[in-house]
């Protein structure tokens, strides 16, 4: 299982790649999400290369994370 915590990004690769991984999540404690659609966040990305630069910092360190297990 993943957890995703204040301020973590789930499901950034899906919307860029513009597919879906078939990832399902569960709730356990209470909170908000923001769901935002594909085109929205384009055009977000668009005006706000800043957002960009952090997707794609948040998504290279996850991968890092996995290749060695560890940080």
């Amino acid at each position: 299982p993943i957890t995703v915590s204040v301020g973590d990004v789930l499901g950034a690769d899906e919307a860029l790649a513009g597919g879906t991984m078939g990832w399902r999540g569960r709730v356990t404690t209470p909170g908000k999400a923001l769901k935002i659609e594909r085109q929205d966040l384009l055009e977000s990305l668009a005006v706000h290369p800043d957002l960009l630069e952090g997707i794609f910092g948040a998504l290279f360190q996850t991968a890092g994370e996995d290749e060695k297990g560890h940080q």
